[in-house]
């Protein structure tokens, strides 16, 4: 008895396997299986469509980068130094920061090398001999720009460094050059409390956090730069 197999494997490949045919039977068999080879369907090549120039309407604004960083410590002008110098490499558009361990309660540098600009906040009594705690946040001269342009829009320096060493945000305006549209970033950095602190100080935290927030602006993108101190 003549057996004939077809098989069709992966890829719409066949594979064809016969026991004592006939010549003539092998010949059907060939054609048979060309005939299903060809019935296969075939995957359809064509040129990716050209996509088209936006309209202004339609732009976006330029990417910007932001990073957040546990710095274990920024109390010197060197250090300060070495961490502009990284967020110049890394091309950062604004970077937050937690602890920094910075014992004054408030302060803005402004004009830093590459017209960087630093705002922090800490403890001005710090008896650590190391110091602990404090937050800030380091803007690129472009984001001292959109630091500066949110000032004009609401008349006031939008700046909330009033919560203590552990919260710190600020309002930066981005506008895109060519339609002047603005788009607010409500920027937040925070340093939570470790396992070793108390529920007291958790409490302090989460309220520090959520009194920030509530004076992001309408509309306002908020991003959280965070070393939550969390566990798994």
């Amino acid at each position: 008895r003549i057996r004939q197999v077809v098989r069709l494997r992966s890829g719409g490949k066949m594979r064809c396997s016969t026991t004592n045919e006939h010549p003539s039977q092998r010949q059907s068999l060939q054609t048979t299986t060309r005939m299903l080879r060809d019935s296969q369907p075939r995957a359809a090549t064509c040129n990716p469509p050209r996509t088209a120039t936006p309209s202004l309407g339609a732009r976006k604004f330029k990417p910007v980068q932001f990073y957040t960083q546990n710095c274990r410590g920024l109390k010197t002008d060197s250090s300060l130094t070495e961490l502009i110098h990284v967020a110049q490499w890394r091309d950062a558009f604004a970077s937050c920061l937690q602890e920094t361990w910075r014992p004054q309660d408030h302060e803005e540098l402004c004009d830093l090398e590459g017209g960087h600009t630093f705002i922090g906040v800490g403890q001005a009594h710090n008896s650590a001999g190391r110091g602990s705690q404090g937050v800030g946040i380091l803007l690129s001269p472009s984001a001292t720009r959109a630091w500066h342009l949110a000032k004009t829009r609401y008349g006031r320096s939008h700046l909330v460094n009033d919560l203590g060493p552990r919260v710190l945000a600020v309002t930066l305006t981005l506008q895109e050059t060519a339609t002047k549209r603005a788009a607010d970033v409500f920027l937040v950095s925070a340093y939570a409390p470790t396992s070793a602190h108390s529920e007291g100080d958790w409490d302090a935290y989460y309220d520090s956090l959520s009194a920030a927030l509530a004076r992001c602006p309408p509309k306002a993108i908020a991003i959280i730069g965070s070393d939550a101190n969390a566990c798994i």
